[in-house]
């Protein structure tokens, strides 16, 4: 059944413009919005999350109930949170001018990133409510950083895509830029794949999605079409093999990367690059951000109707 399971009514004041999930077993997982918030949340109602605390009877994870922090806004809270609010120390009294744009958790330590129209990336800890890190001229351009995501193999390395149509790869050790290729169009979004991290996808301006291998970045290795809107959002899946992408045209849509034996880089025997699956609801408005659940069982999409 496509259904909704749950509405987190108000999460944020302005376009939720990001969605990313911790790399713990807690269920929490954090959302930004261009009112210059970060919220964090749980995916279990009422505080309850699974432990890796094991019954001896049946062999299962058991559920424990955790206490929800109070958010000190007027914001509406619900059984999922907000567990913690975070804000850029310029943003508490102009936080419109501090608009997050994008946010990625990192997949090994307890830290995520944030690109903000403060022409800035800000690197995050869960348990402080400014940044630690703040990379003001890490980019070459000053142009603003509109994505950032951190690779799942190499901790320190970062793919951006930029106000100037460029998609580039950059160090955070040593602050350097890798590779940086320019596009016909801007794109708006981008995701390594978890199973195969040398891939990634990116949402164009252009209505497409394309797949690129980072050792080549003068082409793309498989154009995705379908959307007849700018691809805003797009979130591969646990398996490495689909993706989903989320559009200004108000749907959701689900690309299978590989077919007869194929990997995300070659996409085998009778890949077509259009969907497998579209999704759409009456209240859905224009989708800025999908994202799969770790189980591989759920999608979670935020959209400029304030809902996630």
């Amino acid at each position: 059944n496509r259904r909704m399971v749950a509405s987190l009514d108000g999460a944020h004041s302005r376009n939720v413009s990001g969605i990313v999930f911790g790399n713990g077993i807690d269920g929490q997982f954090y959302s930004c919005g261009e009112e210059g918030i970060i919220k964090a949340w749980s995916i279990y109602p009422k505080g309850q999350y699974i432990t890796a605390d094991v019954d001896d009877e049946d062999k299962k994870p058991r559920a424990r109930k955790g206490n929800l922090k109070s958010s000190q806004d007027d914001d509406a809270e619900s059984p999922h949170g907000p567990l913690n609010v975070y804000r850029l120390p310029s943003a508490r009294n102009s936080s419109f001018a501090n608009a997050f744009h994008s946010i990625d958790h990192h997949w090994s330590e307890s830290q995520f990133a944030t690109a903000s129209s403060d022409a800035a990336v800000h690197l995050w800890d869960p348990e402080r409510s400014t940044p630690i890190t703040s990379f003001n001229n890490l980019w070459g351009s000053d142009d603003t950083v509109t994505t950032v995501r951190y690779n799942p193999a190499e901790r320190d390395l970062i793919a951006h895509c930029s106000s100037d149509r460029g998609i580039g790869l950059h160090d955070t050790r040593t602050a350097s830029a890798l590779q940086k290729t320019i596009m016909g169009m801007k794109s708006n979004c981008l995701e390594w794949n978890p199973m195969e991290p040398y891939m990634f996808v990116v949402g164009n301006e252009d209505y497409n999605a394309y797949t690129f291998d980072m050792r080549k970045l003068s082409r793309p290795t498989t154009i995705f079409k379908g959307h007849v809107g700018a691809v805003m959002s797009v979130g591969w899946s646990p398996t490495g093999t689909e993706f989903v992408t989320g559009s200004y045209d108000k749907t959701i849509r689900i690309f299978s990367t590989r077919k007869e034996g194929g990997t995300a880089s070659h996409g085998g025997y009778g890949s077509n690059g259009t969907a497998r699956d579209i999704y759409h609801t009456k209240r859905m408005q224009r989708i800025f951000c999908v994202g799969y659940t770790l189980d591989h069982k759920y999608i979670l999409s935020g959209s400029d109707d304030t809902n996630i």
